[in-house]
């Protein structure tokens, strides 16, 4: 007795909130401005740090409530790195 069952699964990613929906999109962007902020910090360079830490803040406001973005943020005013 065969008791296996076909199932068609249409993708619809905008429904679902896929990688490519807009919610998908959103968090795709805030992950690259999150990586350029990292490795400006990591290679040194302040001001390249300050504009990916404002490009971030200005992208997503919920950022600059976020305990660690706060600090590094402020350490990035006042070039304490």
């Amino acid at each position: 007795m065969d008791t296996s069952i076909s199932l068609r699964v249409k993708d619809n990613s905008q429904q679902w909130g896929g990688n490519h929906s807009p919610q998908g999109e959103r968090q795709n962007r805030r992950k690259q401005k999150l990586e350029a902020l990292l490795q400006s910090i990591h290679v040194g360079d302040l001001e390249a740090a300050r504009q990916a830490f404002i490009a971030l803040v200005n992208f997503d406001l919920s950022v600059s409530t976020d305990p660690y973005l706060t600090k590094i943020g402020a350490a990035l005013q006042s070039s304490n790195l």
